[in-house]
C-alpha cells in the first residue's frame, strides 16, 4: 500500500522522495497473518497478547539488522527515518517510540490498540523523557470516529503526551469522521500522517 501511494502523494502533495521498506510474511491464510502480527507487534505484558509475542525482538531486528543493511545498500538519510503502523503495528510504533525513541525521527501510529497502548506506555516513558531535545521527533496519532474501543484512550494518551516532559516531541492528532477500524483509516493514517510529519510538503 505504501509503495503504491507514495508516488501519488509525492506528485500531488509534495511529499519527499522516500525509500519504502515493508516487512511481510510468506503465509497461507488470513488467520496465520493475524497470528504473526500479534506475535511480532505485541509483548506478553499487555492484555490479549499471545505468550510468544516479542515486539522487543522485532524492534532489535529493525535497529540492529535491517536499518544497518538498508543504509549500507541504499542512499538513505540516517537522520530522517519514519516508522508507520496501523492497528497492532500502530501499537508497535508507540512501543518503538517509548523504548528506542531515537531510532526514528517521525512516527505514524493509526488506531494503535490504544486500550492496551495507553496503560502500557504511561508506565514506560523513561527513555522518551530522557532523550536530547536537540533531536526533534514528530508523532502523528489517528483513530476512526466509529472506533468506540479506542476512546477514551485516544484522548487520554493525547493529554498524557501533551502534559509530559518529552523533549523535542511534536504531536499531531486526527480523528477520521465516519471511519471505523480497518477501513480507510489504514491509508489515511499513511497519507495524512506523512503530510503532517513532513510539514515542508506543499499541495
Amino acid at each position: 500500500m505504501a509503495a503504491g501511494l507514495t508516488p501519488i502523494n509525492r506528485w500531488f502533495r509534495g511529499a519527499p522522495e522516500a525509500i519504502i521498506v515493508g516487512i511481510s510474511y510468506g503465509m497461507e491464510s488470513y488467520d496465520q497473518w493475524v497470528q504473526l502480527r500479534e506475535r511480532d507487534f505485541k509483548i506478553p505484558e499487555v492484555r490479549d497478547a499471545p505468550p510468544d509475542s516479542a515486539a522487543n525482538l522485532l524492534l532489535d531486528a529493525l535497529t540492529q539488522e535491517m536499518i544497518p543493511f538498508i543504509e549500507v545498500n541504499y542512499r538513505t538519510i540516517p537522520s530522517d527515518r519514519c516508522l508507520y503502523g496501523y492497528s497492532s503495528s500502530g501499537f508497535f510504533v508507540l512501543y518503538a517510540l517509548f523504548h528506542q525513541p531515537d531510532a526514528f525521527q517521525r512516527y505514524l501510529s493509526g488506531s494503535g490498540d490504544l486500550y492496551i497502548a495507553y496503560p502500557y506506555v504511561i508506565q514506560h516513558d523513561a527513555q522518551l523523557a530522557a532523550r536530547d531535545a536537540a533531536n526533534p521527533i514528530q508523532l502523528y496519532l489517528s483513530a476512526g470516529e466509529l472506533e468506540d474501543d479506542q476512546f477514551p484512550y485516544f484522548h487520554q494518551l493525547v493529554t498524557f503526551l501533551e502534559q509530559g516532559n518529552y523533549p523535542g516531541l511534536t504531536l499531531t492528532t486526527e480523528i477520521y469522521a465516519g471511519e471505523g477500524h480497518g477501513s480507510e483509516g489504514i491509508a489515511l493514517t499513511y497519507l495524512h500522517g506523512l503530510r503532517m510529519v513532513y510539514p515542508q510538503a506543499e499541495s
